[in-house]
């Protein structure tokens, strides 16, 4: 009697197909179009690629509110813009029956428009009863890819458990979730998105909507006619640190609460711009390398973040071009906008690297290369190695009037640095 109930409520609770993502991903099944503007650690092997740095995340839920049930994951990952790793650990069930799933998970970006990731997963369901016990393991993977035809719109999908969907192997145990969808960037700072997702349960659409507000404020929310849920999402964005909570409805089995705590490298978000349009008025062009610091503030379409940006960039290292703009972290609108309504970009040079030999010159016997050039070359490694814009502008001068010791006093009282960033700027200003 006792093993019927147990097999009974694992066949509830499996058919609602509680996963345990991050909060921030409001549903808990798969979706395969999803922002991941909000530094985290997601299920879906896409999030693995793009951000710069470490992340490490902790979360823990309360599905449908029920004291019996407990849902836990924490993860930690490795990103850069083309590449990234990330380790995955999962525990859901109760004091009697626990899924728990352990995946090693990678992203590869080999072009702009294409973003592909792979998942390896173990599961092991452990049932321990006071007159059955069971215990399994499992081994199956994941693989999902995204295209990004225009720069607003993405394409994505996501097969989960691949193994069980080709041979047709522990397919009660893991049900193979595919998910197709399509995320909108309408603006900066706020995207919507759209998947079909295969579910035990079957077919569900979500829609949802994401929108950064502030730099410290995130805000999401979802739906799903089916099933009439509804989700929303609050994270707080504290420079490295952001916390998030949600709360998501199930029509039959109620609320469920969601907090995560996630630690970044990358502490800065895509936010909501409330500049005006980047509107063309003939004659009112300036120039971007001599006009005045007020007259860069108030360019058209341009964020007050990149304003500053493109201001320090001039006076620290030299004049601005569009692969400067693009260094520095514009994009693509913002970089139109300042070619409507600017003019005077440097040129590109193919020979930027080598040229800047030319530019040395032999004195006292030594080799001199001028403060510009130093800066600018310490600007380049920089931003190379990953250090964002505005600190590898404000770093790479500091050498031409502080010493080594200076230095370290100046990288010891940086708390928005990690340490292997310092060990970046470190070796990239007493070379």
């Amino acid at each position: 009697m006792q093993a019927t109930l147990i097999y009974s409520m694992i066949i509830l609770i499996s058919a609602f197909e509680y996963n345990g993502n991050e909060p921030a991903a409001l549903f808990p099944f798969t979706t395969a179009a999803e922002s991941y503007s909000i530094p985290g650690i997601y299920s879906n092997p896409l999030s693995a690629a793009g951000e710069k740095g470490y992340t490490i995340s902790v979360c823990g839920s309360r599905p449908y509110s029920e004291k019996a049930l407990h849902s836990y994951t924490s993860g930690i990952k490795y990103s850069r813009e083309q590449w990234g790793i990330q380790f995955l650990a999962h525990s859901f069930g109760t004091d009697f029956y626990s899924e728990n799933r352990f995946s090693a998970a990678a992203g590869f970006s080999p072009f702009k428009i294409l973003n592909t990731g792979f998942t390896a997963s173990a599961y092991k369901l452990d049932i321990d009863a006071d007159e059955e016990s069971f215990s399994n393991t499992m081994y199956d993977g994941d693989i999902s890819a995204a295209i990004t035809p225009v720069n607003r719109i993405t394409f994505a999908f996501i097969q989960n458990c691949i193994s069980a969907a080709i041979k047709d192997t522990n397919r009660y145990e893991l049900y193979p979730e595919r998910s197709g969808g399509i995320l909108v960037k309408p603006c900066s700072g706020f995207t919507l998105s759209w998947n079909i997702t295969d579910t035990a349960a079957g077919y569900i659409n979500s829609f949802s909507a994401g929108i950064s507000p502030a730099p410290f404020i995130h805000l999401r929310g979802g739906y799903t006619p089916e099933d009439t849920r509804f989700a929303a999402s609050l994270t707080i964005i504290l420079k490295n640190l952001n916390a998030t909570y949600s709360l998501s409805s199930h029509p039959y089995l109620g609320y469920t609460h969601s907090f995560g705590i996630t630690l970044s490298s990358a502490s800065e978000i895509e936010t909501i711009r409330y500049s005006t349009p980047s509107i063309y008025a003939p004659g009112k062009k300036i120039n971007i390398n001599s006009a005045e610091p007020e007259e860069i503030i108030n360019i058209p379409g341009l964020s007050s973040r990149s304003s500053e940006r493109i201001i320090l960039y001039r006076s620290k290292i030299g004049p601005v071009s569009e692969k400067g703009l693009r260094r520095i972290g514009l994009d693509n609108d913002e970089i139109l906008s300042v070619k409507r309504n600017c003019y005077g970009l440097a040129r590109e040079s193919h020979k930027e690297d080598t040229d800047s030999s030319a530019k040395k010159y032999r004195k006292n016997n030594k080799t001199y290369i001028p403060p510009k050039e130093r800066i600018r070359g310490r600007f380049r490694i920089m931003i190379k190695e990953g250090i964002p814009a505005s600190t590898a502008i404000r770093y790479s001068e500091i050498p031409e009037s502080a010493g080594r010791e200076d230095i370290e006093s100046i990288l010891a009282e940086d708390i928005s640095l990690t340490d292997i960033q310092k060990d970046i700027i470190r070796r990239t200003c007493t070379r």
